[in-house]
């Protein structure tokens, strides 16, 4: 997972909000590889917890061997899969308890699957 962040002031506001894309790379036998994306935010609720509200998704079904740019979602299949993010993404389990954060690395828990994430900015 790949956290993209600009890093400048205009991806941040004054409440601690932070522009995020994510990017994870997906190899399956008959869908073959790509990139699923999506787009949002990132604030802490408190010193231990991220929330994170992604507000646009996309699919690159292209195998590279780094994502491209988001795409214009508004139209054919690309807003489908956007629209489709949108009913998916959940809020109430997009709140993260921060265990580790240091320079550009984070680890975080994910209690929907019970499993540790590791993250990297990229700056761009």
């Amino acid at each position: 997972n790949n956290n993209n962040d600009d890093n400048n002031d205009d991806n941040n506001d004054n409440n601690g909000i932070q522009a995020m894309t994510s990017n994870v790379k997906y190899t399956h036998p008959l869908l073959g590889s790509g990139w699923l994306s999506s787009s949002g935010s990132v604030a802490a609720s408190d010193a231990q917890t991220s929330v994170i509200n992604f507000d646009s998704f996309w699919v690159e079904p292209v195998d590279s061997p780094n994502p491209k740019p988001k795409p214009d979602l508004s139209q054919g299949w690309r807003r489908w899969v956007n629209d489709m993010g949108k009913v998916g993404f959940i809020a109430d389990i997009s709140q993260f308890p921060v265990l580790y954060f240091k320079d550009d690395v984070c680890i975080f828990k994910f209690p929907a699957l019970n499993v540790l994430i590791a993250t990297r900015r990229e700056q761009r």
